[in-house]
């Protein structure tokens, strides 16, 4: 769980090896499969050295996946080859993963170490992270598909009320 908030939003430089904390207990080696282009590749590796720097005795192999991706990985899952870490538009295949068993329910882990996600990660996205009550990942990043955002000038100058959380589509 250590490494795994390491490539949480906000890691960076000047915090990874806060994050960790001075005593870090992840030892030993871990593939990291992850998709996007040469600038998410040099973010990626960058993040893995100082995950490794502030866990000493860690080694992190990076998966850098430019083909295609949901293809690749489910390949390496269903063969028994999955990496250990790896990147999943949870908004997609999280159901598909976790009813496979492909996912580690780290629910458990989160109630033992007393940590609240959404006091670290946008409440509204943390169902992506989530199957059947259950917690299998880290949120990387939110997807836009569930967000509204509108320009407050536009509506203002038309004299339109808001939106609200009770709008629809319809709406």
């Amino acid at each position: 769980l250590i490494l795994l908030a390491t490539w949480a939003p906000g890691a960076t430089a000047a915090n990874a090896a806060h994050q960790a904390g001075p005593a870090c207990p992840a030892k030993g080696n871990l593939t990291f499969m992850f998709w996007g282009d040469k600038g998410e590749f040099n973010e990626q590796s960058l993040v893995i050295k100082q995950a490794e720097a502030a866990c000493p005795g860690l080694h992190v192999t990076a998966e850098w996946d430019q083909g295609n991706y949901d293809n690749d990985l489910a390949t390496k899952t269903g063969s028994g080859n999955a990496p250990d870490v790896f990147q999943l538009d949870g908004s997609k295949r999280l159901p598909e993963y976790a009813t496979q068993g492909a996912l580690l329910d780290l629910t458990p882990y989160l109630k033992q170490d007393k940590l609240n996600l959404s006091s670290t990660f946008f409440p509204a996205c943390l169902p992506e992270t989530m199957y059947g009550g259950h917690t299998y990942g880290m949120e990387r990043d939110c997807g836009n598909q569930g967000m509204l955002i509108f320009n407050k000038d536009m509506f203002d100058a038309r004299h339109v009320a808001y939106p609200t959380s009770s709008w629809t589509y319809k709406d």
